[in-house]
């Protein structure tokens, strides 16, 4: 199969995320971390850290090479310990990749993460659909019930919702 270009991924933000500090001031220093495969263990892109808050909304726009069969992986970790960031939230999906496109994510323990899918992802002469449709093509092997369907993965509980923005 051909590569697929970087995914860009922006308005990133996160509910319900778990309390590290609890015993302190009941919040959390939060961070996103990407995977692009299910069993990777090194992230293909970060957020900044967000400061005492279990709701955060992180201002970075990621890059990752998301196809429309293999599942990308979410962790929240939060920034503390400095050397090994802790997980407090984690799941995979298989995101849409459709420009404009919302999607929000369920992670282990009940927090979510949302994402949009950037618009500027495509080029000034690629229209949505000849672009998806394109890069659909490349994966002409499998059917197209599977690439409807949202597939889930675990890496902690996983499911996935997708609305039009």
């Amino acid at each position: 199969l051909p590569p697929m270009p970087p995914t860009c991924l922006e308005r990133l933000s996160a509910t319900g995320v778990r309390k590290k500090q609890s015993e302190f001031i009941g919040t959390s220093d939060p961070w996103l971390w990407v995977y692009e495969q299910q069993d990777s263990t090194v992230p293909a892109a970060r957020t900044e850290v967000q400061w005492n808050t279990i709701s955060p909304q992180w201002r970075a726009k990621l890059y990752v090479a998301a196809s429309p069969v293999v599942p990308v992986c979410f962790e929240v970790r939060d920034d503390f310990p400095r050397g090994s960031p802790t997980v407090l939230n984690s799941g995979c999906t298989v995101l849409s990749l459709v420009p404009g496109m919302e999607q929000t994510i369920t992670l282990s323990g009940g927090a979510t993460v949302s994402v949009r899918v950037c618009d500027a992802a495509l080029a000034a002469h690629d229209s949505p659909i000849l672009t998806v449709t394109t890069r659909l093509a490349a994966y002409a092997d499998v059917s197209p019930a599977t690439l409807a369907a949202p597939s889930i993965a675990t890496r902690g509980a996983t499911t996935a919702s997708i609305t039009a923005a």
